[in-house]
């Protein structure tokens, strides 16, 4: 069934045409019967005439015999003409719609194509309108065409029309939007272009302003500020430079500019005066969009009118300021403006330096060359005291060998104090004035529990009784005082544990090679297990003296018993 109303239209034709050409051809044989038989009328004898015309009636009669057959097929093709026409007509009909509606959503999707991907004015329009939807199609794409051809001859100043504020979101995918976005884009890219060249010319011509003024500081000084105020469209500008008098720093003003006219200023700025010496201390970029009434004659010193901005910049190079410029406007500085001054002041603290190196070498060359003059003078006097040289070089060679036999010696006397230190049973110390161990015997360092190492550094109070060290530094402190040592006393040490320990103890001051008391030294014996024994000794002394006592009172008892029995006896007698 779809087959057939898809090819009806085919099929209807093809057989409509099929009977037109059947009746056609049924029509065009018998006029040519007629005309045959006129035509031979004409041109044939009359014998020949009589005899075709009675042929011919013959035909005729015979052809009149037979009328019902060609009045039938004629009827019978013109109704099958009728029949098979309706329907072509219908399927025409239809075909004609179909198209008429294929159009219509063609023109549709035309227009919302024409929204979307080239422009969108947000403006009502008929789409079933033919014309007026090729018109605006063709005007959109003109637009590209003339925005691209703009745009690839440089003019980034083109504007799409009919685009505004309105429309732009509609259009942000679009194709008006994207070239818009490209326009944007490239426009960036010029304006980078532009500044990238500006800054390598400004970069270039510094620079060839200081290979020509680079043995004379001042000149490059004041051909840098009045360049880069100019360079940059400013009005103001100060180059101030750093200086050291005295072991003093500060901040000399070198050269200055200001109204295209230069300005010969006498001034100097302590470091973290104002917001030179601010910036100098900082080592930062300073920018003030805003400057008040008198800022600028108060704060920087260079007079003149109130500037609208101010810029001050540090000259560092290798992490070392050299100097700081001050750049003062009647309008903003943009963004590559003060990128570039940034440069161009690196460039300017390297040739600050590398001016001043070259003055300084002059400088030294100058002198070089007043020494040699005065060498030459003392080379008389020199030769004269190569013998003493001779003779103080011989008396060196006694020396070093007398120092190597010292070293020896030292080496010797060291080995000799390890060989103490290390094996020795007694504690020996060594103390500077804050009481502190600076050197200890291996012997000390068990008895406090550590190593000699971690005993370096420390005292008494890290190790025992916070009474007993601090008693302990009060007698080391008299010493060193009075230079009185104390021999060979006892004492009670209580260690932070708790334990006790008596010790018999030995301090002496301790006096460098000029008389002076450094430190002190001593040396303690533990003397724990004597001082035991002699109190077991006082306890049984005690101990025996009241059994003494006990066993006088018992003998006295007895004695006056035996005084009383004798008298009892004597008395009974």
């Amino acid at each position: 069934m779809q087959f057939f109303i898809k090819r009806g239209v085919i099929i209807f034709t093809c057989l409509f045409a099929g009977l037109l050409i059947t009746q056609t051809i049924l029509i065009f044989s018998n006029y040519s019967s007629v005309n045959n038989y006129q035509a031979t009328g004409n041109t044939v004898s009359p014998e020949q005439k009589d005899q075709s015309e009675i042929s011919t009636l013959t035909d005729l009669e015979a052809t009149a015999q037979h009328p019902t057959n060609n009045g039938a097929t004629t009827t019978l093709l013109q109704i099958l003409l009728v029949t098979s026409g309706l329907p072509l007509l219908f399927f025409l009909a239809r075909s004609i719609t179909q198209s008429r509606t294929r159009l219509s959503n063609i023109m549709l999707e035309l227009e919302e194509s024409n929204k979307t991907y080239i422009f969108n004015s947000l403006e009502k329009v008929d789409s079933q309108n033919e014309d007026e939807v090729k018109a605006r199609l063709i005007t959109n794409l003109k637009k590209v065409r003339e925005f691209i051809k703009a745009i690839s001859s440089g003019n980034y100043g083109i504007t799409w029309d009919g685009m505004n504020d309105e429309n732009t979101e509609a259009n942000r995918e679009s194709i008006a939007g994207e070239l818009l976005n490209m326009q944007v884009q490239m426009q960036l890219v010029k304006e980078q272009d532009q500044i990238r060249i500006w800054t390598t010319e400004g970069l270039s011509k510094f620079g060839e302003i200081i290979r020509n003024y680079q043995d004379n500081f001042d000149k490059l000084s004041e051909s840098l500020i009045s360049n880069v105020v100019n360079y940059v469209g400013a009005k103001v500008g100060g180059l101030f430079i750093l200086e050291e008098e005295e072991n003093k720093k500060f901040l000399q003003l070198r050269a200055a500019y200001a109204y295209d006219r230069k300005k010969f200023l006498s001034k100097t700025v302590e470091i973290g005066e104002g917001i030179i010496g601010q910036c100098y201390l900082e080592g930062q970029t300073i920018y003030m969009a805003k400057v008040p009434n008198n800022y600028l004659s108060i704060t920087s010193g260079l007079g003149g009118a109130n500037p609208s901005s101010l810029l001050v910049i540090p000259l560092r190079t290798n992490e070392k300021i050299e100097g700081v410029l001050e750049v003062a406007s009647l309008k903003p500085f943009k963004p590559h403006e003060i990128e570039f001054l940034e440069k161009l002041g690196e460039l300017l603290a390297s040739s600050i330096v590398t001016v001043r190196t070259g003055e300084k070498t002059t400088k030294l060359l100058q002198v070089s060359q007043e020494q040699a003059e005065e060498m030459r003078a003392q080379e008389e006097e020199m030769r004269q005291n190569m013998e003493e040289l001779e003779a103080t070089q011989e008396q060196m060679h006694r020396t070093v060998n007398e120092l190597g036999t010292l070293k020896d010696t030292l080496e010797k006397e060291k080995y000799l104090l390890d060989s103490l230190m290390d094996n020795i049973p007694d504690s020996i110390y060594f103390k500077d004035r804050g009481s502190k161990f600076i050197r200890v015997s291996k012997y000390l360092a068990s008895h406090f529990g550590g190593n000699v190492e971690a005993l370096i550094g420390k005292s008494d109070f890290d190790f025992q009784d916070k009474s007993r060290a601090q008693q302990a530094y009060d007698d080391e402190l008299n010493i060193m005082t009075t230079r009185k040592p104390k021999i060979d006393y006892i004492e009670k040490e209580i260690l932070t544990d708790g334990s006790e320990h008596w010790v018999s103890t030995t301090k002496m001051p301790l006096v460098n090679s000029k008389g002076e008391v450094v430190g002190t030294f001593g040396i303690s014996r533990d003397v724990t297990r004597l001082k035991k024994l002699e109190n077991d000794v006082l306890i049984k002394d005690r101990s025996l003296a009241e059994e003494k006592k006990q066993y006088e009172g018992k003998i006295k008892a007895l004695e006056n018993q035996l005084k009383k029995k004798a008298t009892s006896e004597d008395e009974l007698k």
